[in-house]
C-alpha cells in the first residue's frame, strides 16, 4: 500500500476494523477505527506466553483453540455487522501479519471480502510521522498570540481561520492552562500525535499554517518536539485586546458556556487556583478564593453569575499577564501583525487568499 493510498483512506475518512487486543488499541489507535478483536486481552497474553515458552506453533494452535466455536461465530458476526453499517471499511493489526490476515480469510469464507491495511498499525503510525515531519519542513507556520482571554481560539476558528489553522487545544481536549480540562477526558499521546498529522496531511504543504500560540504541554498531552521547535521559531499575529474584553471573554466561555452544574464548576476553579497557589502567590491565591466563594454564594442564592468577572480579573492582572507578557519578552518574538480581534481577522482573511506565505 503506498503513501498516498494511506492518506486516502483517512482524508476519506475511511471506516477502520482493529482487530488488535484492546489493551493495545487502548495505548493508541488510527482515526476512525473501531475495536473489534480477533482476541481479547486475556486469549492475547495466553498465546502471548505460549509463544515464548514452547514456540510458533504451540501458540498457533491455543490461538485456534480459543478461537473457535460459538466464540469465533460471535468475532465473525461483530465483523460483519460493522462491514453491513460501513461497507467501505479496511481491517489493520499491528503490523498487517497474522491477526489481521485470519480475520479477512474468515470473512471471506462469510462471503464478505475486505481489504488489509499493509503493515498495519505500525506501518500507518510510522507513516504519520514521517509526513509530520515532512510537511513542517515544508510549511510556513504563523502563531496566534495575545493575552489571556483575547479570543485566540475563536480566530482559528473563525471562517477565515479555519481554511489554515490547526486547533491543538481541541485535538487534546484541553483548554491548555490550569483552568483548561474539559469534561471529556484527553487522548492519548498517540491519538493526539495521530489527529495531529492528519490534521497537517488535510492543510498539506507549502503554505502558512496558523496555531495558537501554546506551551509545549497541553493539558497531559504534549505537542510533537519537531511541530513545537518549529512554532517557537515561528512570527505572531498578536491580537490586541483591552482588559474589559478579555474578562467578558473568559466570562462567556468558561461560565456563561459551561455545560457544568454551577456547583461542580465553581469547586473546579478553586481546584485550578489552589494548583497555581505556589506561583500566584498565599495572599492573591486566598482573595481569589473568596471572590469565588461570593460568586458561589450568589449563584446559590439568586441565581446571579456577574460577580464571577471579579475574580476572572484578578486572576489575569495578578497570573497570567504577568506569565504570559514574560514569556513572550523571552522568547523575543517576531510581531507580523497586531491589531484588535478584527483587525487580525482581516490579517488572516488575506493570508487565506494568497496560494502560500513567505
Amino acid at each position: 500500500m503506498s503513501h498516498e493510498d494511506l492518506d486516502s483512506i483517512f482524508l476519506k475518512g475511511t471506516p477502520l476494523i482493529d482487530v488488535r487486543a484492546p489493551v493495545e488499541f487502548n495505548l493508541g489507535s488510527l482515526p476512525n477505527a473501531a475495536n473489534l478483536p480477533i482476541m481479547n486481552d486475556e486469549e492475547r497474553a495466553a498465546v502471548g506466553t505460549a509463544y515464548k515458552q514452547k514456540g510458533r506453533e504451540e501458540a498457533l494452535r491455543l490461538g485456534y483453540e480459543l478461537i473457535s466455536g460459538s466464540v469465533k461465530t460471535q468475532r465473525i458476526k461483530a465483523w460483519t455487522d460493522y462491514i453491513l453499517k460501513n461497507p467501505q471499511a479496511v481491517i489493520y493489526c499491528f503490523r498487517g501479519g497474522l491477526r489481521s490476515q485470519i480475520t479477512q480469510q474468515w470473512l471471506k469464507e462469510a462471503g464478505v471480502d475486505r481489504p488489509l491495511i499493509v503493515g498495519g498499525y505500525k506501518f500507518v503510525r510510522n507513516h504519520f510521522l514521517d509526513r509530520t515531519n515532512q510537511i513542517v519542513k515544508e510549511s510556513n507556520f504563523m502563531l496566534v498570540s495575545g493575552p489571556t482571554g483575547s479570543g485566540k481560539t475563536q480566530l482559528l476558528n473563525c471562517t477565515e481561520g479555519k481554511k489554515l489553522s490547526i486547533d491543538l487545544e481541541e485535538l487534546a481536549l484541553h483548554r491548555g492552562s490550569a483552568f483548561g480540562s474539559r469534561e471529556t477526558p484527553q487522548p492519548t499521546q498517540i491519538n493526539f500525535e495521530n489527529a495531529l498529522a492528519l490534521k497537517m496531511i488535510r492543510q498539506g504543504s507549502k503554505k502558512v499554517i496558523l496555531f495558537e500560540d501554546e506551551s509545549r504541554l497541553i493539558g497531559k498531552n504534549v505537542i510533537p518536539t519537531v511541530v513545537f521547535d518549529k512554532m517557537r521559531e515561528s512570527s505572531v499575529i498578536w491580537i490586541q485586546e483591552n482588559l474589559f474584553q478579555r474578562v467578558e471573554n473568559i466570562f462567556t466561555d468558561y461560565i456563561l458556556n459551561s455545560h457544568l452544574d454551577k456547583s461542580t464548576l465553581m469547586n473546579g476553579f478553586k481546584k485550578s487556583v489552589k494548583s497555581i497557589q505556589k506561583k500566584l502567590g498565599g495572599l492573591r491565591s486566598q482573595e481569589i478564593l473568596s471572590l469565588l466563594d461570593k460568586s458561589e454564594q450568589d449563584f446559590l442564592s439568586n441565581g446571579e453569575l456577574q460577580s464571577n468577572k471579579l475574580w476572572i480579573e484578578k486572576l489575569l492582572v495578578y497570573y497570567y499577564d504577568p506569565l504570559y507578557l514574560g514569556s513572550i519578552q523571552r522568547r523575543n518574538v517576531k510581531i507580523a501583525f497586531k491589531g484588535s480581534y478584527d483587525e487580525c481577522r482581516k490579517f488572516i482573511a488575506e493570508l487565506s487568499n494568497q496560494a502560500s506565505y513567505k
